[in-house]
Formats: C-alpha cells, structure tokens, sequence
C-alpha cells in the first residue's frame, strides 16, 4: 500500500454516463468484474474506480498522476506507517509540490488501443517545454 502515498486513487476509469463518480451506483458493481474486485479496506486500493478486464469496445482514460499531500506525509510519517518502503525526508523536500496528472481518453480494439482526440497532451520534459514557449 506504499504507492497510495502518490496515488491514492486508480489510474483510470471507464467513460460514459454514470462512470466516474460512481458512488450512487456503488462503484464496486461498474467499475470491477467478479474476479478484479479490490481490497476494499486497504487505503489505496478502497478508492480504485476501475478494475475491469478491458474489452474491445471499451472507452477508458487513463490518468496516471502523483500526488503530495502535506497532511498525509505527516500522518504517516508520525505513525511509521510503511517507513519500510518510504524515505520520509526525500518525501518532506516535495510536500510544496502538489501534484499532477496526464488524463487521455482511450478506445479498446482488437489489436491494443487508440488515443481519442486530436492532439495528445505532451509530457516528455523536451515536449512540454516547447508547448510552453509556443503558448504564452
């Protein structure tokens, strides 16, 4: 559960009506299947909105991110919990960073999947700089 530190949500979700926020729905009955459904008392995998076995036809985004959340790191920090796995004081040096996320919009096909949209969004280092300097 050491990744819920950065990312104390899934990586995406399904797309359409009812999808994303799905808590009157009961997330557990759209967003997973019988055999990909999480350990809902371990923080991290309890906020998961989609598990499921991707099918051709699919629409999804996909939103890796990371996170730092100052309350959090001082909550575990004090309670020690997974020190195992974490160097708390490399974490301190990024507490003012906030956070960020790359979302696109996926279709599944047969053969892997096709980015939606016509441009992606860019996130080499390299590429994000030059959209920068061209969009002032």
């Amino acid at each position: 559960g050491a990744h819920a530190m950065f990312l104390p949500h899934g990586l995406g979700h399904m797309m359409g009506m009812d999808v994303h926020d799905m808590e009157n729905l009961d997330q557990i009955n759209v967003g997973f299947d019988e055999e990909t459904r999480p350990r809902l008392d371990q923080f991290g995998t309890n906020c998961l909105r989609m598990g499921r076995r991707l099918e051709e036809g699919f629409v999804v985004t996909d939103e890796p991110g990371i996170y730092f959340i100052p309350a959090l790191i001082d909550d575990w920090k004090a309670s020690g919990h997974c020190a195992e796995f974490l160097n708390f004081d490399k974490i301190e040096t990024y507490k003012d960073f906030g956070g960020i996320r790359i979302e696109d919009d996926i279709l599944i096909t047969k053969d892997g999947c096709r980015f939606l949209g016509e441009h992606r969004i860019p996130y080499h280092p390299k590429d994000v700089e030059e959209f920068m300097a061209q969009n002032k």
